[in-house]
């Protein structure tokens, strides 16, 4: 009897780490589904809120007083509340714990994005993409086939995935972003010095160097 008894508690015990560990919710909380409210007050600064049209984080100029609970001081908490999970490519699910923010300056692999671009010994010329660390950003390049380093991946795609620094900047070149000469929720109200053109960016609009913007 006694024995039955513990198989019995076994059990139950067994059925409830399963339900514990089961897959992650599916569902989008209310408030992520609530669109974004500037609010009512006087003051300006940039937020995010969760889009469940894109299934994106994106900004808005929140005014300091009122809106709703679809608002998030960074990307990431907007992600951490209201991301859910996304189907990939291979058909594999995405979850947040997956999603990984480098900061600008922090210097990427250095046994494979920051090597340089090699082109190898081979006779063939393939298109692959290499990670340029200057500009950070992935740029196309012919492979010889044989030889080279770890700086090389078969798509745009793969290369910004395992090296491109996910700053949310649009400011593609080496000098980055640079300060707003007056602030404002999109480009149609920032400004930018002489030399450098307004860009959009996820956190907001930037001032990026013209000559540098979109290589």
């Amino acid at each position: 009897m006694k024995k039955y008894i513990f198989i019995l508690i076994l059990t139950c015990l067994l059925a409830y780490t399963l339900s514990q560990t089961s897959e992650p919710k599916s569902e989008l909380e209310e408030k992520c589904k609530l669109e974004a409210e500037p609010g009512n007050g006087t003051d300006e600064s940039i937020r995010f809120f969760f889009d469940e049209t894109t299934q994106k984080c994106q900004n808005f100029t929140f005014t300091g007083d009122g809106g709703n609970e679809n608002n998030f001081e960074t990307e990431l908490d907007c992600l951490n509340d209201c991301f859910v999970g996304v189907e990939s490519s291979e058909g594999t699910t995405q979850h947040e714990e997956d999603i990984v923010f480098v900061e600008k300056d922090q210097p990427v692999l250095e046994w494979e994005c920051d090597k340089p671009k090699e082109a190898g010994n081979g006779q063939d010329s393939i298109q692959k993409f290499y990670y340029n660390s200057k500009w950070k950003t992935c740029f196309a390049f012919k492979y010889s086939g044989e030889g080279g380093n770890g700086n090389r991946f078969s798509t745009r795609s793969e290369c910004e995935t395992n090296c491109a620094v996910a700053d949310g900047s649009v400011c593609t070149g080496p000098s980055g972003s640079k300060e707003l000469l007056k602030i404002g929720g999109n480009c149609d109200e920032a400004e930018c010095s002489e030399g450098n053109k307004c860009a959009n960016g996820l956190r907001g609009p930037e001032c990026c160097v013209k000559d540098e913007l979109g290589k």
